[in-house]
């Protein structure tokens, strides 16, 4: 891997980590990272490591020669949607990434989980952390990238973890974490990052739902009965010109002649609160350019064209 990084093509290298919660995966990482610092001189710190592949992917577009480490393991509670995003942004990213040349180390629980494109495609090797006995915490096997795919085919097709039938190397290692980071820093970045499951984050508006929004609100507001084209423009704050122009758009947004398409019927509230339904202009109106009575189906196209790519 160091060789990858530091010899004439210089190349990006991605490395799973995966064992059971409290088994040692991130002082397993910290401890590589570090190693591949002091041989490189790559910089490596507490700042180094990530939560969430949002700011991973942030950071790792910004830079280059990072060494990176995603522990996800500190999330490993969140559902199957939450994850299946996280792997999403990872792909995205280490698709574009490879001329930022960084080192990559990923921390997940059951190496199963990752899409296949990482595990089998992207990553070069894994290192598989336990506990012989369930007691002795510090212990590692390693699979090299063939032995990698066998082992996640293996697990495919008999949903077995065949962990000692595909390893090459094992050993054990010290804890070294707090030695060579700040552990009181990781520690918070941790707890914080835990701490926000289950909060829901405020999403951005879509400039088109927000017209939407504003567009229902003065639909809400109108008081009916409106009798003429002009009487709605000013209740709707536009201009008679508009309204001709909506009565024009087609369901798929280009602006076409009326008699291009029949609007559904649609049902409205008048003021006394009796649901009427209102056809579409006749076939006399539009052809003798009379001022339409029936407004309805202006207010209709115009929203279903605000709707087409809109989620509500």
């Amino acid at each position: 891997m160091i060789a990858r990084s530091t010899g004439k093509n210089k190349m990006d290298n991605l490395l799973i980590i995966d064992g059971d919660e409290g088994y040692g995966k991130t002082n397993m990482s910290v401890g590589l990272g570090y190693y591949f610092s002091y041989v490189t001189g790559r910089p490596f710190s507490v700042k180094n490591i990530f939560f969430s592949a949002e700011k991973l992917v942030d950071f790792a577009k910004r830079t280059e020669d990072q060494i990176i480490i995603y522990d996800e393991s500190a999330l490993s509670a969140m559902g199957m949607d939450w994850w299946k995003k996280e792997q999403q942004d990872l792909i995205k990213l280490l698709m574009v990434a490879r001329k930022k040349r960084h080192f990559f180390i990923f921390n997940i629980p059951k190496f199963f989980k990752l899409n296949e494109y990482l595990i089998v495609d992207r990553s070069i090797g894994m290192i598989h952390v336990y506990a012989r006995n369930e007691l002795e915490i510090g212990r590692w096997v390693y699979f090299p990238k063939k032995k990698k795919e066998l082992l996640f085919y293996n697990y495919k097709r008999k949903r077995t973890r065949g962990y000692k039938k595909f390893y090459t190397m094992r050993g054990t290692f010290p804890y070294v974490l707090p030695k060579l980071i700040d552990e009181k820093a990781y520690d918070k970045m941790k707890d914080d990052a835990i701490l926000s499951i289950g909060e829901v984050k405020a999403k951005k508006n879509h400039p088109d739902k927000i017209k939407l929004n504003e567009f229902k609100l003065k639909v809400g507001k109108l008081r009916c009965p409106i009798l003429t084209r002009e009487e709605l423009a000013v209740k709707m704050e536009t201009t008679n010109k508009t309204l001709c122009k909506w009565q024009k758009i087609t369901p798929n947004g280009s602006i076409g002649h009326p008699s291009d398409f029949n609007p559904d019927p649609v049902t409205d509230i008048v003021s006394n609160r009796e649901s009427v339904v209102i056809n579409p202009p006749t076939l006399a109106e539009k052809d003798n350019n009379n001022i339409p009575t029936n407004l309805a189906p202006i207010m209709n196209n115009y929203y279903k064209n605000m709707m087409k790519d809109v989620i509500i």
